[in-house]
Order: C-alpha cells, then sequence, then structure tokens
C-alpha cells in the first residue's frame, strides 16, 4: 500500500504529485505505473529533498508476509532504487528525472510488446 504522508528513518515524505503514467503500445493503451513526487523533510520541518518514484502493482497472486496483496500499489524497496526510485535535491531535478524514469519504462515496454 502506498501512502500520500508517511514517516520513514526520521524523515516525513508527503506526495506533492502523483500522476498516472499509461501508454499506446501495440494499438492498446498500457498502463505504466504511477509516477509520484514525495517531499522529504526532516523532523525540523526542513526540507531535504524530493524522491522521485514509480509506484508499482503487485502482480496476481502475491503474497506478503501471509496476506494476498495481488494488484495493491507498492513504494519501491531500497534494491530497487536506482532503477525505480531515485533522490533529488531541487523539485525542477526530481520532475526532470521522473521524465527519464517514464521514457526509460516506455522503451523497456516497447520492447517486450514487439517479441
Amino acid at each position: 500500500m502506498v501512502y500520500n504522508k508517511f514517516k520513514k528513518e526520521g524523515y516525513q515524505y508527503s506526495v506533492i504529485e502523483r500522476s498516472t503514467v499509461s501508454e499506446l503500445i501495440n494499438g492498446e493503451m498500457t498502463l505504466m505505473g504511477d509516477l509520484a513526487i514525495y517531499s522529504q523533510t526532516s523532523t525540523e520541518d526542513i526540507l531535504v529533498g524530493y524522491e522521485v518514484v514509480l509506484i508499482r502493482k503487485h502482480p496476481q497472486g502475491k503474497i506478503v508476509f501471509g496476506k494476498d496483496v495481488s494488484g495493491q500499489d507498492f513504494y519501491p524497496g531500497s534494491s530497487d532504487w536506482g532503477k525505480y526510485g531515485f533522490t533529488a535535491y531541487t523539485l525542477d531535478k526530481a520532475r526532470e528525472v521522473g521524465k527519464i524514469l517514464i521514457d526509460r519504462k516506455r522503451k523497456n515496454m516497447e520492447k517486450y510488446a514487439t517479441k
């Protein structure tokens, strides 16, 4: 489950932008996921930076800690950082990284759609 606000490791994260990304591939509209930009603030409410993430959905039959989470949104874990999540220090840079993430995901999906 992905929340609009959460705390992690002493920081507060709040979503400031979120949009669904879909693409027309081989004549079909294909959902790529949600792109979200979170602000990261310290416990003193000082802006530290931004996290740019591609929020994905768990596949059918996915079980986590004994619970079926099929189809639920999930935030990238630490092993996915650098592929589905990035840190930026300005909002402009976060938006730029978001566009790169979308383009990378689009190219990857097109590659598999043509096989």
